[in-house]
């Protein structure tokens, strides 16, 4: 790792939340905003102020604030990956919004179902959104679910050589390495340089808990 990167930045929310940390860096908040809206078409651009004041007026008028993130995540599949402390301590589960499926087994995931659904698209990024079929998209997601399978390095050295395509792809901002049982977490930033795929810009950054199991 380059060590004339930038380290990854550290911020204490414990007082005032993600709202003060917004207030304190707000030159940061719009350049967040801003490299979100990237991808409208230049002719959307002058709408976002009028749909902005439109979503304000809706959750003004919502009695909760959480309500319609409540909502959401509720008519919406996920695929939760759970890990414990010990080993063979984890578990994948597949929830839709009437069933679900637990894995014990083969407990890499990536933005599909395992076994593949039909009529489920998985998730890709907008250079293929409506370009690829199906069966392209679950291909996307079966290729990084099956190379995080076969990875056989070990999370105690650091390395993140595991990020590499097709985990690596256009769209890796973050890689993030956690170990409950050491209360360890790394986190290396990502971005696009001189190349097609993205290449770490920060160093490492390695958070340890005082909460480590016994």
């Amino acid at each position: 790792m380059d060590t004339a990167l930038p380290a990854v930045p550290i911020v204490d929310v414990r007082e005032g939340g993600p709202l003060q940390h917004a207030r304190q860096s707000a030159t940061t908040a719009r350049a967040l905003r801003d490299a979100c809206l990237r991808f409208l078409p230049r002719p959307a651009l002058p709408l976002v102020p009028a749909l902005d004041r439109l979503a304000r007026r809706w959750l003004m008028r919502s009695r909760s604030p959480y309500l319609p993130e409540i909502s959401k995540i509720a008519a919406r599949p996920v695929i939760y990956t759970l890990v414990g402390c010990a080993a063979r301590e984890r578990c994948v589960i597949e929830r839709t919004e009437t069933d679900f499926l637990t894995r014990e087994q083969e407990t890499s995931a990536a933005n599909d179902w395992l076994p593949s659904r039909p009529g489920w698209e998985g998730r890709i990024g907008t250079r293929r959104f409506l370009v690829s079929t199906f069966a392209e998209a679950a291909g996307f997601s079966r290729a990084r679910r099956e190379a995080l399978a076969r990875w056989d390095g070990s999370l105690a050295t650091g390395s993140f050589d595991w990020v590499c395509a097709p985990v690596l792809n256009p769209y890796t901002r973050l890689a993030v390495a956690m170990s409950p049982a050491r209360g360890v977490l790394r986190a290396v930033g990502y971005n696009i340089a001189n190349g097609d795929l993205p290449e770490p810009v920060t160093q490492p950054c390695e958070i340890e808990s005082l909460l480590q199991a016994a």
